[in-house]
């Protein structure tokens, strides 16, 4: 039983409906309503209830005559952080959105490469059979002075670029829109997808990420260790894994359609093939 269903039974066993139950809490009736569906009720508030209705809570509701209406099931245990980070080509990370549920933080940022400096400029020739031809050339450089150098500073052809962040964004999530985003983050239902791998042959498989690839990686402060999970395939709604179903609300909630960042940040679906 839920805590939810043992609110609902402990109002029916009192005789009061949610509502009046709302009331005598300071609450809308839509408020606790809100928090029934989604079973985010807090401790306090179960606390708070068993008050009001003039019963004990022991992680229980206690009526008068001894009966117990108890949670059974494993109590949710929610992430503390989330990341899904975008990665291009050969591991080159061009966007990360992180969650953090603590502090009731949500934040996006696009990351570009940049050419380290000084960059090496010249002209070379190149010879093939009877051809000669001529070309300037630029390639990224690094200055260098260690033991193989002589403790004398060189400057060396480097493929090494340096990110730089180009675009951010962040907001503070309000208590009303983290109950409806806490049940996307019950750390309980993704452990079932440890391990696991994606296939085009899996049921329910619809479709893939092309040109960006997405992971997800998540913590809780339980003794759930660290879960990293792939994002390369996409499910219909009967199949999808929790990860993808936790980053279509926070991108679609949070950033597609928001007129304060003008076009920038994630977009759910983009560069990705479907059947």
């Amino acid at each position: 039983m839920k805590s939810s269903d043992m609110i609902r039974q402990l109002c029916r066993k009192k005789q009061i409906t949610v509502a009046e139950l709302a009331r005598r809490l300071n609450q809308t009736p839509q408020n606790l309503g809100k928090k029934l569906n989604r079973d985010t009720v807090t401790l306090d508030e179960m606390m708070k209830i068993a008050m009001v209705l003039g019963v004990n809570y022991e992680q229980a509701f206690v009526l008068e005559d001894g009966e117990k209406i108890e949670i059974t099931g494993p109590a949710p245990i929610y992430f503390t952080k989330v990341e899904f980070r975008e990665v291009l080509g050969h591991g080159i990370t061009t966007g990360i959105l992180l969650l953090n549920i603590p502090e009731k933080e949500l934040s996006y940022q696009e990351l570009d490469r940049k050419r380290r400096m000084p960059a090496m400029q010249g002209i070379c020739t190149e010879r093939v059979g009877d051809y000669e031809w001529t070309m300037d050339f630029a390639v990224p450089a690094v200055k260098m002075r260690n033991g193989k150098t002589g403790f004398k500073a060189v400057t060396l052809a480097s493929d090494v670029y340096e990110q730089e962040e180009t675009f951010s964004y962040a907001i503070k999530i309000t208590d009303e829109q983290m109950e409806e985003l806490l049940p996307y983050c019950d750390a309980c239902k993704f452990e079932p997808y440890r391990g696991r791998k994606m296939s085009m042959k899996d049921e329910g498989y619809i479709g893939y990420r092309d040109e960006v690839q997405l992971y997800f990686s998540a913590i809780t402060n339980s003794y759930i260790p660290l879960l990293e999970l792939p994002m390369d395939y996409y499910y219909d709604e009967e199949h999808i894994w929790p990860s993808e179903k936790l980053y279509r609300y926070l991108v679609k909630k949070y950033f597609e359609g928001n007129k304060n960042i003008k076009g920038r940040g994630p977009v759910y679906g983009g560069s990705s093939l479907f059947c």
